[in-house]
């Protein structure tokens, strides 16, 4: 059973979901420790994606590696939703935690603030459950890659 262009293109789909997310949180001046530990996690978690990717490109004719891509794509299914769910949260806070703003009037250095100060309250608990979820699914992708490799 071959694996089909379909399943290898929701991979580099959620690839770039990963892409999407590491770069709304490196462009938030000032980002705390917590949010940067989040860009680490995604970068680890793409790697395994991609190299499960590489993987199942090379090796898509044996029954075992098959066999794990199809395993594979219940996570990665899962990693896409749980992706494109915290990008969608983190939406609202980009136009006021970007490093590419350009805010000049008090105004707007007023709201680039207050929108800093609510994505400190109100995305503490989601972003400590995002990069759990991250974590997971990097660490069930890398199970993936080492039972594929013996």
């Amino acid at each position: 059973m071959p694996v089909t262009f379909g399943s290898v293109g929701d991979i580099i789909a959620v690839c770039i979901l990963v892409k999407d997310c590491v770069d709304a949180l490196s462009e938030t001046k000032g980002a705390a420790a917590s949010y940067q530990a989040v860009i680490r996690e995604l970068f680890v978690l793409e790697k395994a994606l991609l190299e499960f990717d590489v993987l199942s490109r090379t090796n898509a004719s044996t029954a075992e590696v098959v066999a794990l891509f199809n395993s594979a794509n219940t996570t990665v299914e899962g990693c896409k939703k749980s992706l494109e769910a915290f990008k969608l949260k983190t939406k609202r806070y980009e136009p006021h935690l970007g490093a590419t703003t350009a805010r000049t009037t008090t105004q707007k250095i007023f709201s680039d603030s207050a929108m800093k100060v609510l994505w400190q309250i109100s995305m503490k608990d989601d972003v400590a459950r995002f990069r759990a979820e991250v974590i997971a699914y990097s660490l069930s992708i890398n199970q993936l890659l080492a039972t594929a490799t013996m």
